[in-house]
């Protein structure tokens, strides 16, 4: 739908960016561009998440994984439908903001009306996320995982009740 204006890039992915203004547009959250400078589609959705209190602090403490879950996706993306937006649903690549969501932004977050943390309330909530999770994500067992798991589990309840059976009380 929009193309990409040669030599324009993310300042903080290096993605090349989109350059083309939507004529009247009334959008706050995910404006296009009308110069060669800013940030990609997906870094402006990371931008705008560190801003909105308290999706900032939750995602600091839990990480970014939850944005790779489609209603999480969609009810952000209403977010920024109701707040007006120049951004289509599907320009989004949840998956690149994900894999980009350590690199650093061009300016620290500041103290507003609507967002009551800084950069560096974000760093602690990130630090206190990272030591609760430590050790704790395991992956997802694959089926045949899972049902030998399941099998040796009860294997081991049929082996205790024919000991219990067996047993003089």
């Amino acid at each position: 739908m929009f193309g990409f204006t040669a030599g324009a890039e993310c300042l903080r992915c290096g993605a090349p960016a989109r350059v083309a203004p939507v004529a009247g547009s009334k959008a706050t959250m995910l404006k296009r561009a009308h110069e060669a400078r800013g940030l990609c589609v997906n870094c402006a959705v990371h931008d705008a998440l560190r801003h909105l209190y308290p999706a900032n602090l939750i995602l600091e403490q839990s990480g970014p994984k939850a944005l790779a879950l489609p209603h999480i996706q969609q009810q952000f993306f209403e977010i920024c439908r109701m707040a007006g937006t120049d951004a289509e649903f599907d320009e989004i690549d949840w998956r690149a903001i994900i894999a980009h969501w350590d690199l650093p932004f061009p300016s620290p977050v500041k103290r507003t009306a609507t967002n009551p943390v800084t950069e560096e309330d974000l760093a602690m909530a990130r630090q206190e996320g990272e030591q609760r999770r430590a050790g704790t994500w395991q992956e997802p067992l694959t089926a045949e995982e899972y049902q030998a798991q399941r099998q040796a589990a009860i294997d081991d309840v049929f082996k205790a009740a024919r000991k219990a059976l067996h047993e003089d009380p």
